[in-house]
């Protein structure tokens, strides 16, 4: 299978999805000791913070290898969000065609990094860590968003918050499965600017996903703390409400890998 590739097939009905484990690189098994390591919490939702995800040297790659803000385009301007979306939010994808945009001497860095996360291993790895929360999100007929057979796989991409991005509390869309968060932190004075998860106020509430609601509408339970080489994943539930409160007035950057497995059409 082609890098950047790497899918797996479910069938809806009867919520089969393989648990296999194929691990190869270093760097791969560096993320699953760490991975495999970390509890799942359940407060307020079904969630993961990993620390020291990466090797330490590879971290520093990361860092030293971050694109500049030239090659990024305004995330309201994509595809995968509707109209009326912040514009301080700014995107790099994987796909060939973005990464062109990146000076050549970090064009080789970032496809072999973005070859190496999406890969088989890795995502059979995430999905067995939240194995019952997936067939259970499944079992939701409200949370289907196709009919029969269809493929899992990984989207990756480099995202940028600039100052006066918010995300009000949301659940995500219905083709995310998993939603993952390298933070790319320099060092830790913005620990604040984590995603936090909310419970809403009225405790009867749930959405299926889509619409970003108002933050008085709900309580903060807690900030994944925004720290160097750290984590976050969560599956696609009803109740998997998150956000981020406004980023400051004083000029900062948020950068961001993200690591989403998605729903695919079927191959």
């Amino acid at each position: 299978m082609p890098r950047g590739q790497s899918r797996i097939s479910v069938s809806i009905g009867a919520t089969q999805i393989t648990e296999t484990r194929l691990i190869s690189s270093p760097i791969i098994q560096h993320i699953v000791r760490r991975v495999d390591d970390t509890p799942i919490s359940e407060n307020p939702f079904a969630h993961l913070y990993v620390e020291d995800v990466f090797p330490a040297d590879v971290y520093d790659q990361i860092l030293e290898n971050l694109p500049g803000i030239d090659t990024y385009v305004e995330f309201a301007k994509t595809d995968h969000v509707t109209d009326g979306y912040n514009r301080t939010r700014m995107y790099l994808s994987s796909a060939q065609k973005d990464l062109e945009r990146i000076p050549l001497n970090l064009q080789a860095y970032w496809r072999e990094l973005f070859g190496m996360l999406n890969s088989e291993e890795l995502l059979h790895v995430l999905l067995d860590k939240f194995m019952a929360h997936v067939k259970a999100r499944f079992e939701d007929p409200a949370l289907q968003f196709a009919r029969g057979d269809f493929d899992i796989g990984m989207r990756l991409s480099l995202v940028r918050d600039l100052t006066g991005f918010e995300l009000g509390p949301h659940t995500d869309g219905l083709k995310k499965i998993l939603s993952g968060l390298f933070y790319v932190a320099a060092d830790d004075t913005n620990l604040d600017l984590g995603t936090s998860l909310y419970v809403p106020k009225n405790p009867n509430f749930v959405c299926v996903g889509g619409p970003h609601h108002p933050f008085n509408g709900f309580r903060r339970v807690k900030t994944m703390p925004y720290k160097p080489n750290s984590f976050f994943i969560f599956p696609k539930t009803r109740n998997c409400f998150h956000g981020l409160e406004q980023v400051p007035e004083t000029p900062i950057s948020r950068d961001i890998l993200f690591l989403d497995i998605i729903g695919l059409p079927a191959t």
